[in-house]
C-alpha cells in the first residue's frame, strides 16, 4: 500500500476527507436548524401581534371606542384576570371573552 511522507495511506486520506465533509454537513444542518427555529419564533410573534390587533379592532367596533382605548381595555382585562394578552385577544376573537361589561 502506498504511503505519503507522513505515513498516511490513501484510504486514511479518503476517510479524513469524508470526515471533514461530514463535519461541514453537520455544521450546515445545525445552522439551518437555528434558522428554522428563528423563523418559527418570528412567525409565532407575528401571529400573536395580528391576533392582538384584530381583538383591538373588534373591541373598538363593539364598544365604539378608539383603538388605543380598546388596547388598554384588552391589556387591563388580561392583567386583572391573570391571562396572557394573546390568550385574552384570542378569547375576544372567538367570542369566549366579552369585555362589553368590563370597565376600561
Amino acid at each position: 500500500m502506498l504511503q505519503d511522507i507522513d505515513g498516511t495511506t490513501e484510504p486514511a486520506r479518503r476517510l479524513r476527507a469524508a470526515l471533514v465533509r461530514i463535519d461541514t454537513t453537520i455544521s450546515g444542518l445545525r445552522m439551518a436548524e437555528r434558522d428554522l427555529m428563528r423563523v418559527e419564533r418570528l412567525h409565532s410573534s407575528a401571529a400573536a401581534s395580528i391576533d392582538i390587533a384584530q381583538a383591538e379592532g373588534i373591541l373598538a367596533e363593539r364598544l365604539q371606542i378608539p383603538i388605543a382605548d380598546a388596547a388598554a381595555a384588552l391589556a387591563e382585562y388580561a392583567r386583572l384576570h391573570g391571562r396572557h394578552p394573546v390568550e385574552t385577544a384570542r378569547g375576544v376573537i372567538d367570542g369566549t371573552i366579552d369585555l362589553s361589561g368590563e370597565p376600561s
